[in-house]
């Protein structure tokens, strides 16, 4: 073991365990100002790769989820530019074939995926399409993904939508 993580399994005190977790924390160069999503899984990412972990089966916390939660709304741009920065940054350590490969590609899905209704909700119909043909390169058999696809061409952007006066056709203006 680790000298830091021996001395948060054995000496046990709180003001010890806090202390050795500064110094992991410290010497992993803490969170990655750069991004504003998963930055903790990102802080986990690196001590796993300076430090040799235990692993612990049981959750140690829970995260609910609630109709309202922001985590499952249309994520905004930045988490999505977030997303992008965290998935090319530890996607070039995924060597292909393993499991950590295969969520890599489910991720960059699921980023697409979220990049397309991002562009969606605001009208932006060809982006959409880009971003779910990304997202159903990465994950062909995504049923979901594969509908939003064909309803983007079903859908007008919101340009086409608006004459260049910015009323949309039959409006009344005043």
């Amino acid at each position: 073991l680790c000298p830091v993580l021996e001395h948060l399994i054995f000496k046990g005190t709180a003001e010890r365990d806090a202390r050795a977790l500064s110094l992991a924390f410290d010497a992993v160069g803490g969170y990655d100002d750069g991004l504003f999503i998963w930055e903790d899984i990102d802080l986990a990412i690196r001590l796993y790769e300076r430090f040799t972990l235990i692993h612990h089966p049981k959750p140690m916390y829970r995260h609910r989820l609630y109709g309202h939660n922001v985590s499952r709304d249309i994520p905004s741009e930045r988490s999505l530019l977030g997303r992008h920065r965290f998935l090319d940054k530890h996607g070039p350590s995924c060597r292909p074939g393993t499991p950590e490969a295969k969520a890599l590609a489910r991720d960059w899905a699921q980023y697409y995926g979220d990049l397309g209704k991002h562009h969606q909700r605001r009208g932006a119909m060809p982006q959409a399409r880009q971003a779910f043909w990304c997202a159903v390169q990465h994950q062909p058999f995504s049923h979901k993904t594969l509908l939003r696809l064909a309803r983007s061409y079903f859908t007008r952007s919101t340009a086409a939508n608006q004459d260049l006066s910015g009323n949309r056709p039959g409006s009344k203006t005043g």
